[in-house]
């Protein structure tokens, strides 16, 4: 596989990342409530199949094969506004339910205010209607390059590090390393709020410091654990944050995204949500996107190549 076919192939799953990470649970157990889990995530990347994610959210305590399935909802009217056009999403007739794309080659852009819209039939009647906005944010950053090394051969370590200017400006960052198409998952995620870095030069500053390989580990399903073979291509992906978003991530982190050993991990809590309408949860949110890999020409290359 030619690494341009790769790095293809990592746009189009890069929408992923969030929007397609993991069910919403949320505690109904009062209330017995279904709620609308809405997940859409728009980027300043034309190459990237934008999609709005609708379905029903999984109660925190649900124990029954049900529960690692979220209910896709169908059937609804999407569409998003920048004020000046309105783009509906549909749902592809050979795709997945509950899933509605944009147009090709649609994407956001740094400065403008996107409305999201959708319309689902109650089966009471009448229409349930849901809104959200998000301005998407400018870039807080510059990523330049990306690299990698071998820090211990014996445990199959690696780091993977970037150089970039961080802008004097407020910003709340997300970066997100990958291998070929095996993105990392959100738990290695590199969430920051940018006042530490704010105005500086990140020079080989660690995404993935210990960053463990396997085949085993690959083959069980762990496919970020790749071991690196040459040709691979590692990279990261950084996302500029809203505030309110990166709010919503690390909730995300503490609540839905650890263990379930009851002594040991976070006590469930709701997520916030921009999602205005009857039973709403989930987010919309726009963000810009820095994007930098390398090709790995030695596996056991001790020093980085950047300097």
């Amino acid at each position: 596989m030619k690494p341009i076919r790769k790095i293809s192939l990592l746009l189009l799953s890069f929408i992923l990342i969030i929007s397609c990470s993991e069910e919403i649970r949320l505690d109904t157990a009062v209330s017995g409530d279904k709620y609308l889990t809405v997940e859409c995530l728009l980027t300043d990347i034309p190459l990237l199949p934008h999609v709005v994610k609708l379905s029903e959210s999984v109660d925190f305590y649900g124990i029954d094969s049900t529960a690692l399935s979220a209910p896709p909802v169908s059937g609804a009217r999407v569409s998003i506004s920048d004020g000046d056009e309105i783009v509906e999403f549909k749902e592809k007739s050979d795709g997945d339910k509950g899933t509605y794309y944009a147009p090709t080659g649609y994407c956001a852009k740094s400065g403008k205010t996107y409305h999201l819209h959708i319309e689902i039939d109650d089966p009471e009647g009448g229409v349930k209607e849901y809104n959200a906005t998000s301005t998407m944010a400018e870039s807080g950053c510059r990523l330049d390059a990306v690299d990698y090394k071998m820090i211990n051969a014996v445990d199959s370590i690696y780091s993977i590090s970037i150089w970039g200017e961080v802008f004097d400006m407020e910003s709340y960052l997300l970066a997100i390393p990958f291998i070929n198409t095996n993105i990392f998952p959100l738990s290695s995620a590199f969430g920051l709020e940018n006042k530490y870095y704010r105005g500086k030069y990140l020079s080989a500053f660690p995404m993935a410091a210990r960053h463990y390989v396997s085949w085993a580990a690959y083959e069980s399903g762990k496919e970020y654990r790749k071991p690196f073979e040459e040709g691979d291509i590692v990279g990261v992906g950084i996302l500029s944050l809203s505030k309110d978003f990166y709010d919503y991530f690390v909730s995300y982190m503490f609540c839905h995204n650890s263990g379930s050993i009851p002594l040991i991990t976070s006590q469930p809590a709701n997520l916030p949500t921009n999602i205005e309408g009857e039973n709403a949860a989930g987010y919309f949110t726009t963000a810009p996107v820095q994007l930098q890999y390398c090709t790995v020409d030695d596996p056991y290359r001790r020093n980085f190549l950047v300097e």
